[in-house]
């Protein structure tokens, strides 16, 4: 996942700065509201016209009123002739509900219930998430007293699945704690239970293993046998001792012949550094013999990563030299991909530059060029911005103080309209001219930037999100405005091409599918911090490569079928992800210095080991010398996170730590069963598969902001939800088949995903007030909107199938 952090807005010293001035003005938006009688989050609690509480008894409240008003965006649209979401159907009578078969309802009427979808449901006409809890029937709380309560009743016993199972002697959490038949000690079968009594209890879990000499967990640090840390003194230590013992798995493997991860780096048949040293080398060596896969290639002609740059079939960097090279020489040959596209007539990225027709140049030069000509052209919309009056990208760099103006505009306009102060950055009412948000004592004109920056840059395109479709079928365009830290998002002109460009200066996100089919590049810019994504020439070849400088994340998925390979670069801290030689062998290696990580998949056949590194706060993740075993461990200090699979086939178990806020995810002992469980305490992530196969059930926990996801009782069924109170995400697949469901809430700023019913149909919804992202896959197929609004971002698919629909705005 790419997360971009786009920052807030700084007018925090003007009377009418944004995201500050708000907390103190009258009209403020996020604190003034709190004690204005407008205010958005507090005041409406109390105000007649508040937005969350109020709301629910006002006429004119946004969520539950709406279904009963008339002007109602989500319920009332649902009756109302004109509305966007029901009417859309044809149907006077609602877009969501109606098409169930009902006119008034989809998400109730269809469980059965005219007006239940979600309480219903569960038996009570008005009940499923309130009512549930005051119903015999409900589905969370009385479920945990009720006979025949979901969660705790559905293991039969009147005594609840969650909570009795604690005080039972069937319990599943807590009296398997106690209970010979206990399901995650007891099943051991031996007093020496798995996760309870080997700290020191016979049936304890999580302490007293602290105490026994037994203890998994702690006592292991102390005792002979202990597993994570008396393994650092024993012979046999499994992590420690392993570093000192000729058998260690860790460390002495980096002394003995067999040693796994050092060793090797001194044995001929070491994995890691011997294969520096041995011909057969897999890392080093490499470098050396002919060959080599990372090294060696480097001087062999055959080399892959170095070689390759010498090599007329080289890769990586003979593609410099040699006339088909696909990454340098493409810089000197005609046919050359990313260098001589720069001198070829029909290059892509640079000849595009200097040819008519070129793409991503040439436009640069001619008067209907998209990228570049418009570098050229006084309409140009890239370059000629550079050198016209009306320069966006480059001129911006010439005029001190201009960030953007079109035309005659004044040089330190940054995009003002009508008769604006010349240095207005897009501030209102009585804005100091040239205050874009400092803090303190600031310069007037000071906007953030560094050394001597003109005052009024930065311009009201900032951090502004655009996706654009663009003219072709599929094709996916994403802009985030023409100045620096811009995220741009282009599927191009060609069928299914996924290009993200953020700009050409540094910490530039670019994302080019390229020109092949089924071809991803994400590249962030030529300068240091680039992320680059290739899948490559090959079919199915992922390659993500963050740059040649340090901290450089590569991604490669390999020459061959299946090969999945992350490098960050050669320097300290860098992320190497290799799947390996051998098929279905997945590598993540950060680097060799602290704080690296580390994911071999293993030597024999499907095991996935990751390992941060060796210090505190190292993620490692092993799947398991068995097959099919993922082990995922942080470290041995607090709020750790711990994936074990499990030495049973196919288990998976992540735990965080021993203390509050741990993640743990069990797989189970039956097949195909994921356990996610953060805690006991609040704040706790919990994802159980179910007992059935492939269920997948995820809860935080039962206190506010708490993350559920349950896979449901039918096959394939995905449900999150946080909680009931603000800021929940709820994602639900549905009770049919494939379906998913993600909302975040009622409020402004919600993000609701709904794959809907019918098959293949996503549908992520922000919320209504301006700036919300709003995705719906629809029924239509593959159609786009940007939107009327500033700033608002739509994508739609259409309403056909495979329909994908992002909405910023109303």
């Amino acid at each position: 996942m790419i997360e971009l952090n786009i920052g807030t807005f700084q007018r925090r010293g003007n009377s009418t700065s944004y995201w500050e001035k708000r907390r103190g003005n009258s009209t403020s938006y996020w604190e003034k509201r709190r004690g204005n009688s407008t205010s958005y989050w507090e005041k409406r609690r109390g105000n007649s016209t508040s937005y969350w509480e109020k709301r629910r008894g006002n006429s004119t409240s946004y969520w539950e009123k709406r279904r009963g008003n008339s002007t109602s965006y989500w319920e009332k649209r649902r009756g109302n002739s004109t509305s966007y979401w029901e009417k859309r159907r044809g149907n006077s009578t609602s877009y969501w509900e109606k098409r169930r078969g009902n006119s008034t309802s989809y998400w109730e009427k269809k469980r059965g219930n005219f007006t239940s979808y979600w309480e219903k449901r569960r038996g009570n006409s008005t009940s499923y998430w309130e009512k549930r809890r005051g119903n015999s029937t409900s589905y969370w709380e009385k479920r945990r007293g009720n006979s025949t309560s979901y969660w705790e009743k559905r293991r039969g016993n009147s005594t609840s699945y969650w909570e009795k199972r604690r005080g039972n002697s069937t319990s599943y959490w807590e009296k398997r704690r106690g209970n010979s038949t206990s399901y995650w000690e007891k099943r051991r079968g031996n007093s020496t239970s798995y996760w309870e009594k080997r700290r020191g209890n016979s049936t304890s879990y999580w302490e007293k293993r602290r105490g026994n000499s037994t203890s998994y967990w702690e006592k292991r640090r102390g005792n002979s046998t202990s597993y994570w840390e008396k393994r650092r003194g024993n012979s046999t230590s499994y992590w420690e001792k392993r570093r000192g013992n000729s058998t260690s798995y860790w460390e002495k493997r980096r002394g003995n012949s067999t040693s796994y991860w050092e060793k090797r780096r001194g044995n001929s048949t070491s994995y890691w550094e011997k294969r520096r040293g041995n011909s057969t080398s897999y890392w080093e060596k490499r470098r050396g013999n002919s060959t080599s896969y990372w090294e060696k290639r480097r001087g062999n002609s055959t080399s892959y990563w170095e070689k390759r740059r010498g090599n007329s079939t080289s890769y990586w960097e003979k593609r410099r030299g040699n006339s088909t090279s696909y990454w340098e020489k493409r810089r000197g040959n005609s046919t050359s991909y990313w260098e001589k596209r720069r001198g070829n007539s029909t290059s892509y990225w640079e000849k595009r530059r200097g040819n008519s027709t070129s793409y991503w140049e040439k436009k640069r030069g001619n008067f209907t060029s998209y990228w570049e000509k418009r570098r050229g052209n006084s309409t140009s919309y890239w370059e000629k911005r550079r050198g016209n009056s009306t320069s966006y990208w480059e001129k911006r760099r010439e005029t001190p103080h201009h960030t953007g103006r079109r035309d005659g505009e004044t040089p330190h306009h940054t995009g003002r309209r009508d008769g604006e102060t010349p240095h207005h950055t897009g501030r209102r009412d009585e804005e100091t001219p040239h205050h874009t948000g400092r803090r303190d004592e600031e310069t007037p004109h000071h906007t953030g930037r560094r050394d001597e920056e003109t005052p009024h840059h930065t311009g009201e395109e900032t951090r502004k999100l655009h996706i654009i479709l663009g003219e072709e079928t599929r094709k996916l365009h994403i802009i985030l405005g023409e100045e620096t830290r811009k995220l741009h998002i282009i599927l191009g002109e060609e069928t299914r091409k996924l290009h993200i460009i953020l700009g050409e200066e540094t910490r530039k996100l670019h994302i080019i599918l390229g020109e092949e089919t089924g071809k991803l590049h994400i590249i962030l810019g030529e300068e240091t911090r680039k992320l680059h994504i290739i899948l490559g020439e090959e079919t199915r070849k992922l390659h993500i490569i963050l740059g040649e400088e340090t901290r450089k994340l590569h991604i490669i998925l390999g020459e061959e079928t299946r090969k999945l390979h992350i490098i960050l670069g050669e320097e300290t801290r860098k992320l190497h992800i290799i799947l390996g030689e051998e098929t279905r062998k997945l590598h993540i290696i950060l680097g060799e210095e602290t704080r690296k990580l580390h994911i071999i998949l293993g030597e024999e056949t499907r095991k996935l080991h990751i390992i941060l590194g060796e210090e505190t706060r190292k993620l490692h993740i092993i799947l398991g010398e068995e097959t099919r075993k993922l082990h995922i461990i942080l470290g041995e200090e607090t709020r750790k996170l711990h994936i074990i699979l499990g030495e049973e086939t196919r288990k998976l178990h992540i735990i965080l730590g021993e203390e509050t806020r741990k993640l743990h995810i069990i797989l189970g002992e039956e097949t195909g069963k994921l356990h996610i469980i953060l805690g006991e305490e609040t704040g706790k992530l919990h994802i159980i598969l179910g007992e059935e196969t492939r269920k997948l059930h995820i809860i935080l926990g039962e206190e506010t902001r708490k993350l559920h996801i349950i896979l449901g009782e039918e096959t394939r069924k995905l449900h999150i939800i946080l909680g009931e109170e603000t800021r929940k995400l709820h994602i639900i697949l549905g009770e049919e088949t494939r379906k998913l469901h993600i909302i975040l809430g009622e409020e402004t700023r919600k993000l609701h995903i709904i794959l809907r019913e019918e098959t293949g149909k996503l549908h992520i919804i922000l919320g209504e007030e301006t700036r919300k992202l709003h995705i719906i896959l629809g029924e239509e197929t593959r159609n786009f909107i940007l939107g009327e609004e500033t700033g608002k971002l739509h994508i739609i698919l259409g309403e056909e199938t495979r329909k994908l629909h992002i909405i910023l705005g109303e």
